[in-house]
């Protein structure tokens, strides 16, 4: 998939550079064209006219396939990022299922005395934050606000830092309920 967007995105700045220099060679032409005021009247100045009107049409007609380029390019740019943002959305909502993990086991050692219905509020909210992230960053995307990438990769980041923190958090908890139940052990 990449190779493909490299060679799009490359065709289309080889197209851009060839026209660029072919606006300059006209413009560099048109400047080597005499026009004399005197001559105006004669065939030689009806010559250089013409030459002119020529040169200008050429100018014309480069310019706009220039900027019909650029908005195809424009346009083809977009529906890659658009291909891009359901590639990535593909691995990061399976890779939601490890985040998830991280924040729910942490969770569940907390909410253990507060019953189901803590349990499963926490469980909806954090739910409703990975899914307006991912909707929210597809929309960013489609903008062209956000790179694809970072789009479909902010929800997992800060859910995953999230979990992390609360994974070690509690390890430390466990750690101290272990330090004092054997200060206990040894007492009896």
């Amino acid at each position: 998939m990449r190779s493909l967007v490299n060679n799009i995105i490359n065709g289309y700045k080889t197209e851009r550079d060839n026209s660029i220099i072919q606006i300059r060679s006209i413009a560099s032409e048109l400047g080597t064209v005499k026009y004399d005021s005197a001559a105006n009247d004669s065939v030689a100045g009806s010559l250089n006219r013409l030459k002119i009107q020529s040169i200008l049409n050429r100018y014309k007609g480069l310019k706009q396939k220039y900027m019909t380029q650029t908005q195809v390019q424009r346009s083809n740019s977009k529906q890659v990022d658009m291909y891009l943002v359901e590639i990535y959305k593909k691995y990061s909502i399976p890779f939601a299922c490890v985040v998830f993990v991280l924040i729910g086991a942490p969770l569940g050692m907390i909410t253990r005395k507060g019953g189901f219905g803590v349990a499963a509020g926490m469980s909806l909210g954090f739910f409703l934050l990975y899914w307006a992230c991912l909707i929210g960053g597809e929309k960013l995307a489609d903008r062209e606000l956000l790179s694809p990438f970072l789009s479909m990769w902010v929800a997992n980041i800060i859910l995953g830092i999230a979990g992390i923190y609360l994974v070690f958090r509690d390890s430390l908890n466990i750690r101290r309920l272990f330090r004092s139940k054997r200060a206990i052990n040894k007492e009896v």
